[in-house]
């Protein structure tokens, strides 16, 4: 279950949002076709690797857009995810079914001016999910995430963050997302994103939990990125990427590189680095490596385009 979680917020689509695109739009100039993902860790200086494993298959209409991507646990299909669209080519709606567990889960977006403003999240057709978008003209600065932590989990609540940010920001979320208190509430603002962009690309996200929610006592962190001068394929998947999550994003025009969380009591900063092999100014494999005292986990993906 863990490997499959983390298929999920590597695809993590990042499909809404660029400068020259409205959000909801994913037309990149490369299509990714076929997604393959292998890992290795290591421990007190032994290292265990796992084979290269299909990971994801992604299937477009006539038009160019988007129209399914089906996720693998092994031979087999974990879950499949289709996308309906507007008359604009803006994703409307995400539906997804998990027959593993017999469960599905749907995203509705909502557009103002051709720019997302909503995103609702439904988990076994019950709303678990609801974000709000601030924009700074075409780029999005702010999402306020409320939920209700009585239906659905953690996991599947944040799955819905994929179709919005750029993958590796998605990844971050949801690792942040893991370590956070408990909650139990209806309906509450239970965190909030805030970007700061260079250009095309976010670099600064500041994570916040309100004083008044989980122990009443807040939460908060920034994450900071730098990047590479190579087109990330997922660019616009929902503004034409997105990641953030469900269409406006516009998720970042480069590869991150590396990685800075800092929490705010200071002595708890880690450090991610990402490697990548390119073909036609695009990734054909990218790595991610988190390392510790005597721990150092590796997560490789290799891209196969139409």
């Amino acid at each position: 279950m863990k490997k499959i979680f983390s298929i999920l917020a590597i695809a993590c689509i990042a499909m809404l949002f660029s400068a020259c695109h409205k959000d909801g739009i994913f037309n990149p100039k490369k299509k990714i076709h076929k997604i393959y993902g292998s890992s290795s860790y290591t421990v007190d200086g032994n290292t265990h690797n796992f084979s290269k494993e299909l990971q994801e298959v992604w299937t477009w209409n006539k038009n160019n857009t988007l129209a399914k991507i089906e996720t693998y646990s092994g031979s087999d299909i974990y879950s499949t995810e289709t996308f309906s669209y507007n008359n604009k080519k803006q994703i409307l709606k995400a539906e997804g079914t998990v027959p593993s567990e017999n469960s599905t889960f749907s995203i509705e977006f909502k557009y103002k001016n051709n720019k997302l403003i909503e995103a609702s999240y439904y988990y076994d057709n019950n709303l678990t999910g609801t974000y709000k978008f601030t924009h700074n003209k075409n780029q999005i600065t702010k999402i306020e995430e409320y939920y209700d932590m009585s239906k659905g989990s953690v996991t599947n609540h944040i799955r819905a963050l994929r179709f919005i940010l750029p993958d590796q920001l998605y990844q971050t979320i949801e690792e942040q997302e893991k370590k956070m208190p408990a909650r139990g509430s209806k309906g509450y603002l239970a965190t909030v994103y805030e970007f700061t962009w260079d250009k095309d690309n976010i670099v600064k996200m500041v994570t916040t939990e309100p004083e008044e929610m989980g122990d009443g006592e807040g939460y908060s962190f920034t994450t900071e990125f730098q990047y590479d001068n190579y087109n990330n394929p997922y660019n616009g998947f929902w503004d034409a990427e997105g990641v953030e999550i469900f269409g406006g994003f516009c998720s970042s025009k480069n590869n991150i590189v590396k990685k800075n969380i800092i929490y705010k009591e200071g002595d708890f900063n880690e450090s991610y680095t990402y490697d990548y092999t390119y073909i036609d100014k695009f990734p054909l494999t990218a790595s991610h490596t988190q390392a510790e005292a005597n721990y150092s986990y590796t997560n490789t993906l290799e891209y196969e385009y139409k």
